[in-house]
């Protein structure tokens, strides 16, 4: 694992202005392999940066390492919407109707659920999880989707295809059941501690699909009489790339899964 501030130290320098691995290297005094090993993990694992290649893999060839432009230049509407979803921690705190409004009509489909709704929710999520060939994003609030048939299924199947699986979620007391069967499935899926008011999945930075629930409990009769979820998914590529950026931005300053699993452990124990 590296060293936090060796990440840190990159970032800071590659956010000033594009760098070479080389430069870094020398910045932390290591040899250029390891320079640029510790720059395609950070790349890998936290998503703020990005290398690219010149003259391919010869000995000649330039690597520069760059700043992922999804964290720079955003809109108004989309910096006040992520400082909107930063300062929540329930999923009633903000609603994803807040950004789907903003996407292409055409690129967005909403289904209504108030019937079997884990059934139908397994069916949405599952759709365009199975769409992933390199990456999936989820946001959970308990991983109350593991249990979901066809969901674990394609979540198997991803691990088995390679694809890298990042997951942002709360973690305690009440999760630590899910949490074991989400990584009975597979060691590799990373898995970070934040309470966020988000329920979705992003697939490849092609689509996401967010969850809303609209408890009747919570509304006059005459405004909702029964409860009801919506699901909605986005192929609009802009505000996927927001939501991928909202990702990595509680991704990469969430504590890690192990020292509160430690402690729950102890917890659970006595």
């Amino acid at each position: 694992m590296i060293d936090k501030r060796i990440i840190s130290k990159i970032q800071e320098m590659v956010y000033l202005e594009p760098r070479t691995v080389q430069e870094i290297a020398r910045e932390l005094g290591v040899s250029w392999k390891t320079a640029e090993r510790y720059i395609e993990k950070v790349a890998e694992e936290y998503g703020t940066i990005r290398i690219k290649r010149f003259r391919g893999e010869s000995k000649a060839s330039v690597r520069i390492v760059y700043w992922n432009t999804g964290y720079k230049g955003a809109t108004i509407i989309q910096e006040e919407l992520l400082q909107r979803i930063m300062n929540s921690s329930e999923k009633y705190d903000f609603s994803p109707f807040d950004i789907v409004q903003y996407c292409d009509e055409k690129l967005v489909d909403c289904v209504k659920i108030t019937e079997d709704i884990e059934r139908a929710l397994d069916k949405e999520i599952s759709k365009t999880m199975e769409k992933a060939s390199e990456e999936l994003l989820l946001f959970s609030g308990n991983l109350s989707w593991v249990n979901y048939e066809k969901t674990r299924k394609v979540l198997e199947k991803a691990v088995k295809k390679g694809v890298k699986i990042k997951v942002i979620t709360r973690i305690d007391i009440t999760t630590i059941n899910n949490l074991k069967a989400l990584q009975a499935i597979s060691s590799k899926i990373s898995i970070k501690h934040r309470e966020q008011p988000l329920r979705g999945v992003i697939s490849d930075s092609i689509e996401c699909q967010l969850k809303e629930v609209k408890p009747a409990a919570l509304f006059k009769p005459s405004e909702l009489n029964t409860d009801t979820v919506l699901s909605y998914t986005l192929r609009d590529k802009e505000w996927v790339s927001f939501l991928r950026k909202v990702f990595f931005t509680m991704y990469t300053s969430a504590p890690d899964t192990e020292k509160r699993m430690k402690i729950l452990k102890k917890i659970s124990s006595s």
